[in-house]
């Protein structure tokens, strides 16, 4: 047997043995929930390494799922055979999409049965396949071979009751605000192995959404700790904070059903709170249908409601330019329970969010919450109402016989230089009303 072939046989053996000795941990370490939180969007875009793992026989919820992990850290990959440099051309494998024809004649190439010599080959167990992930295992062709008794099998995933590619896929897949569909078509294209089906992808995004919202607690609450030591409180002392607040809807308009609104701190920069506001379900939207066609009974409805209203996602009624106010003053309610109290108010000036907030009076009726103006939103606006004001004059002389628009009159780049200078008076002066007006004016 050429000695320069690599013994496969043997190396599938102790690799087993190896993973028979490794430890799955109970929590979820602060160092992986510290990588999901500073991911861009929920996603892992321009971060480290960091992925799903897998360590119970059912993704479904229970009181063990906020020990479900989501990710992976540099530790936990130099346990596994991820990339690690050889010298400076090679490196050992790691994550990879890999092609079974090569792989199988790459290993008739350079390995061989160590009991008989004869070729060797990749199967899959088809009964353990499961969306991406599968069980493989590296056998003699020779029948009649010693060492097929010997065979061990191999998770083309680390697996622990169900594999975490899955998990991956559904993470990676939700993170860029897509869907079952999405990933099908994508594992379609790229010739894969199709996706958890629908029952096991809801449940995999179950624990994904309840690992998230628990990271996400932590970290608005530490936030909230940060904020209170910069103003240096004491004890359950209660700080007057500045926090600028805005919204995000899921499309642009006002035809949102989706969005969140959250308060950053003026003072550390981080978001201290935030919360999601929509006025659409999916469940009530499926029930809707069948109660005017009367093909449901009052009795039925009232039932089915009461086991849906804990879970319904809906929490606002109104129109969508509505969700900011609405969210704006739960979240001035609620920052009490922070030992907070977010004044000045700081946002746009063209929000209802500011007279909401003042007429629900979250601290106290005699408490006055002042308003101060967004720089940003105030420069902004100014190039606005300039592009606004050049779209409506168009075509229209003044009176040298010119027009508003052109060369040498207000063109699109003047119009950013007028709107950046508008900016820098208003912040070299902020504090200093005559100063800012004479700077802007200059």
């Amino acid at each position: 047997m050429p000695t320069r072939k690599r013994n496969f046989m043997a190396s599938t053996v102790s690799y087993s043995k190896r993973k028979k000795r490794r430890k799955s941990a109970d929590e979820f370490p602060a160092d992986r929930k510290t990588a999901l939180a500073r991911s861009d969007l929920g996603s892992y875009y321009d971060q480290p390494a960091s992925w799903p793992e897998d360590f119970e026989k059912s993704p479904s919820l229970g009181s063990s799922s906020s020990a479900k992990k989501l990710g992976r850290t540099k530790e936990d990959e130099q346990k596994t055979n991820y990339f690690s440099v050889v010298n400076n051309t090679l490196t050992r494998p790691g994550l990879a999409i890999v092609d079974g024809h090569s792989l199988q004649s790459g290993l008739e190439l350079s390995a061989t049965c160590n009991f008989c010599g004869d070729e060797i080959e990749v199967l899959e167990d088809i009964t353990t396949k499961h969306g991406l992930g599968a069980v493989w295992m590296i056998q003699c062709r020779n029948s009649e071979c010693e060492g097929r008794s010997l065979t061990k099998t191999f998770p083309t995933s680390p697996k622990s009751g169900h594999f975490e590619v899955n998990r991956s896929v559904v993470l990676a897949v939700r993170s860029i605000g897509r869907g079952h569909s999405a990933a099908q078509k994508f594992c379609s294209i790229m010739g894969l192995p199709q996706p958890p089906n629908h029952s096991r992808w809801s449940e995999h995004s179950k624990v994904i959404q309840e690992k998230c919202k628990e990271i996400l607690g932590e970290e608005l609450q530490q936030s909230a700790l940060e904020l209170r030591d910069v103003h240096n409180a004491k004890n359950d002392s209660t700080v007057d904070v500045g926090v600028s607040l805005d919204d995000s809807g899921c499309t642009r308009g006002w035809s949102a059903t989706d969005a969140c609104v959250g308060v950053i701190s003026t003072d550390t920069g981080k978001v201290v709170d935030v919360v999601h506001k929509t006025s659409s379900c999916s469940e009530c939207k499926k029930m809707d249908a069948p109660r005017e066609k009367g093909e449901v009974d009052k009795m039925n409805y009232l039932s089915w409601f009461l086991e849906h209203e804990p879970k319904c996602m809906l929490n606002h009624e109104g129109s969508s330019s509505a969700m900011e106010a609405a969210g704006a003053v739960e979240l001035y309610q609620r920052s009490v329970e922070k030992n907070l109290r977010y004044i000045p108010f700081i946002g746009d000036g063209d929000s209802k969010a500011y007279s909401e907030v003042c007429q629900a009076h979250p601290y106290d009726p005699a408490v006055f919450i002042p308003k101060e103006e967004c720089v940003s939103h105030v420069t902004k606006r100014m190039g606005t109402a300039l592009r606004a004001l050049t779209k409506e004059c168009k075509g229209r002389k003044l009176r040298d016989g010119k027009g508003l628009t052109g060369k040498g009159s207000l063109t699109v780049k003047r119009i950013d230089k007028i709107q950046d200078f508008y900016g820098l008076a208003t912040r070299r002066n902020k504090g200093d009303a005559k100063k800012m007006a004479k700077a802007v004016v200059q």
